[in-house]
């Protein structure tokens, strides 16, 4: 009992809370910039929700530096407070930071035993240091708000999520690529707000290219990751929204004998007709079949496009590697190193059963009857 105490505490009031953490490139070639976005515990109760003025909620500190472990040593010469990472909720990498490679900014985060693995990674669209400068909306900080935007994106399934720990395992693959969503700025009523659409691609730890938000739901539906969402299209001449209501896929890497490789995707869905302009009644049978048609036709080229994107990019962000090494290890043995050539030239086979489960309240549009023309006029 004598042994017992608090002899390592750390009071609240000596801690500076990170929430959210941006690096971009230094002005001096091989520097980088950290931004890190602390709580202002003193603010907390009375900030609005302005962004970054006076009395609000968060402080953002900005520091350039050979290495991430000293910049945030350094920030105890401006705030009298150190550090303390476990709350974080996002790293944001500039966009030519992610392009320079981000993997030594990373060991630090994956090293330092108070960062949490389920840190989400995002890749913005300019300035990461810009990101943390937008007006929040529903929150007081920041780095939350950011945060929450992945978890919301569920209602379209065109933002893919990764965290640290998912993120640091597909680049010590050898062969599988990852996927992080974008953030940029948008303009709303006079206030910079954080937006997320599409995905950065990376090849190792460099970012090579970008999906937009179409892309990057076809990457979803890929890997069975789809929850909800609207496909929009036109039949007959009139606008449809088809929704999904549930979606799952089935992937399968074959190695042939002569060789060949080809990726064999199945998706099955459950639509409903969520809305519809003119009086076209697509509740009969021959027109809900042509709705089928036409939605698994669009998921088909939509898959098809993003492999092919990848396939230009080098980038297996669907794993197809991993899967020849899961089930035929013998043959991905003389693959593996040259999985880099075989991936872009591999053939990929695309199947989508579509279901149309509902239409809503309306089985038919809900127009007057069409009048019969009187005879003789």
């Amino acid at each position: 009992m004598s042994l017992t105490g608090c002899w390592n505490r750390r009071e609240l009031n000596t801690l500076g809370i990170v929430m959210g953490v941006g690096v971009d490139e230094g002005v001096k070639l091989g520097n980088i910039k950290v931004t890190a976005q602390l709580v202002d515990t003193n603010n907390m109760e009375s900030a609005s929700k302005t962004g970054d003025s006076q009395g609000s909620a968060y402080i953002n500190l900005t520091e350039e530096g050979e290495d991430i472990m000293s910049i945030f040593r350094g920030f105890t010469h401006e705030i009298s407070r150190k550090l303390y990472i476990p709350h974080n909720q996002i790293i944001i990498f500039g966009e030519d930071m992610a392009e320079q490679g981000v993997h030594d900014v990373l060991d630090f985060f994956m090293r330092d035993h108070e960062s949490r693995l389920t840190v989400n990674i995002f890749v913005a669209k300019g300035k990461a240091a810009d990101i943390l400068k937008c007006s929040p909306q529903f929150s007081k900080i920041p780095a939350i708000d950011i945060g929450q935007l992945v978890e919301a994106q569920g209602a379209t399934s065109e933002t893919a999520t990764v965290n640290l720990f998912e993120f640091m395992g597909c680049l010590s693959s050898k062969t599988k690529d990852v996927l992080a969503p974008m953030v940029e700025l948008k303009d709303q009523n006079g206030k910079m707000v954080a937006y997320v659409s599409g995905g950065a691609v990376f090849k190792e730890d460099k970012m090579v290219g970008q999906l937009d938000k179409e892309q990057t739901r076809a990457f979803m539906w890929v890997m069975g990751k789809v929850k909800s969402g609207i496909i929009i299209d036109e039949i007959k001449a009139e606008t449809v929204t088809i929704e999904i209501m549930q979606a799952s896929s089935d992937v399968k890497v074959e190695v042939g004998d002569d060789g060949s490789i080809t990726a064999k995707i199945k998706i099955k869905q459950l639509s409903s007709i969520a809305s519809q302009t003119g009086a076209e009644n697509l509740g009969g049978k021959e027109n809900l079949d042509l709705v089928k048609s036409e939605t698994e036709k669009i998921i088909k080229e939509q898959i098809e496009a993003v492999v092919k994107k990848s396939q230009e990019l080098g980038a297996d962000i669907f794993g197809f590697g991993e899967k020849i090494h899961q089930t035929n290890p013998k043959a991905w043995k003389t693959l593996e190193g040259e999985w880099d050539k075989i991936y872009p030239n591999m053939k990929v086979e695309v199947e989508a059963n579509v279901k149309i489960v509902g239409m809503g309240r309306l089985s038919r549009p809900d127009y007057p009857e069409p009048k019969e023309k009187e005879q003789g006029k």
